[in-house]
């Protein structure tokens, strides 16, 4: 009863958001001929950042790998100009406000600040970490007192919130950069909907129905903000259904963060050469779609 009314929840705050049909999980056919650009932006958290999967090339403990989804985009479209802002830990907040990574004193500009009027492609996946939520999802109340859980409805409040975040900030990158392609690139799969395994946090079976219904959402807002907005989206939920943390070969790690090895719940290496190259065949599309 308590799932189905966070369901419906959620369900009602979907079709608020305006994104209640209309989309096509098929993947992108792949076209054929170049796709030439000359300044691309990458804009996200440690899901773009791709912390500790090659050499860190932030040096200001963004985490930042040389080898992540959007360096591998960028060489295989061979783009001139790269500016990555990814960081670990990026929020919405840091695409608009200065920002610090974790255990770092470096202030970082905003992450809009990377975006100009000769942008011409930019990638944005950010959100998953605002208030803690990749944390919270698999703490929700089941009934009061919460103690230190979280109450479903308030956590749809921040769901409503980061939606309206998340398309105003594709929104402020067109009138920036108008002519640019920008492509939103959703969240990975990180657990299964049903069945428990050592990867995840210790919960029971009802929390983590929660948790797979609230990354559900995330990626529904994010595929919201792009159709909205008439941008790009890459449905990675979809391409990693197989590859939980659960998985045999899993596209994200367990939960467990280990210093200068991985990131709790966060992508491998073979998750950002997927990513990659869907992103890369996405922008293809849309640039052959134009011409």
């Amino acid at each position: 009863m308590r799932l189905r009314a966070l369901t419906l929840a959620l369900t009602s705050l979907a079709l608020a958001s305006g994104c209640g049909g209309g989309f096509d999980n098929s993947a992108p056919e792949k076209p054929s001929g170049p796709a030439t650009f000359a300044r691309y932006v990458a804009l996200g958290d440690g899901f773009a950042s791709g912390p500790y999967l090659g050499k860190d090339s932030s040096g200001n403990g963004c985490l930042r790998s040389a080898d992540n989804y959007p360096a591998q985009v960028a060489r295989t479209l061979k783009v001139a100009q790269v500016t990555d802002v990814t960081c670990v830990a990026a929020t919405t907040a840091s695409l608009t406000s200065p920002s610090r990574a974790p255990g770092s004193k470096t202030r970082l500009a905003p992450q809009l600040d990377a975006v100009t009027k000769d942008t011409d492609l930019v990638t944005i996946g950010i959100g998953i970490e605002d208030d803690g939520l990749l944390q919270k999802m698999f703490h929700i109340c089941e009934a009061l007192p919460c103690g230190s859980d979280v109450v479903a409805t308030d956590l749809a409040k921040q769901l409503d919130s980061y939606g309206v975040a998340i398309s105003s900030a594709v929104r402020t990158i067109q009138d920036i950069a108008p002519t640019a392609t920008i492509v939103v690139v959703g969240y990975p799969r990180i657990m299964p909907s049903s069945g428990l395994c050592k990867a995840l946090p210790a919960v029971s079976e009802t929390q983590l129905g929660y948790a797979s219904k609230i990354l559900d959402q995330v990626n529904t807002l994010l595929r919201a903000a792009a159709f909205q907005t008439g941008s790009q989206y890459v449905d990675v939920a979809e391409l990693s259904q197989d590859r939980t943390a659960c998985a045999q070969d899993p596209w994200v790690s367990g939960s467990t963060t280990k210093k200068g090895l991985r990131q709790g719940f966060h992508p491998v290496a073979a998750e950002q050469q997927a990513v990659a190259a869907a992103v890369a065949d996405q922008i293809r599309l849309a640039s052959s779609s134009d011409r």
